[in-house]
């Protein structure tokens, strides 16, 4: 399971069942259940604008400049070419945002296969500001 960290404070509204546990949560007073259950919701859950670092495995390498990561196959993209492999364990770190394969090409200069772009269009990803390769 992908390990999610915000560098704000994490959203419950981001996580719909999770916002269901936090109002049963603080009708109890139970404000530690309520993080447990968050941490637990399967699946990468983005909120945009948002800065993010998630762990997880390399689903599919789309291209040079694009792969997914975790099992529901989040598009992490970036301007450099990244050196990862289908597999592999990564940390990314980048800011949450809507894809477009227009305005990718254009703020970074690219020209990219849009066929395999056409999935992730206006879905969030995550435009990448580092990637780190923590096994192989």
């Amino acid at each position: 399971m992908p390990i999610i960290t915000m560098t704000k404070r994490t959203r419950l509204l981001a996580v719909p069942a999770a916002l269901a546990l936090a109002m049963t949560a603080a009708a109890c007073g139970d404000d530690e259940t309520v993080v447990e259950e968050a941490e637990e919701a399967p699946g990468i859950q983005l909120v945009e604008g948002e800065q993010v670092t998630i762990e997880g495995e390399v689903q599919e390498v789309l291209d040079p400049y694009a792969f997914t990561i975790g099992e529901d196959e989040t598009l992490v993209y970036g301007a450099e070419a990244f050196t990862v492999e289908d597999g592999d364990e990564v940390t990314v770190t980048g800011d949450v945002a809507v894809f477009t394969l227009a305005d990718v090409e254009t703020d970074y200069d690219l020209d990219l296969t849009d066929d395999l772009y056409v999935d992730y269009e206006t879905e969030l990803a995550v435009e990448s500001d580092e990637v780190l390769v923590t096994s192989e």
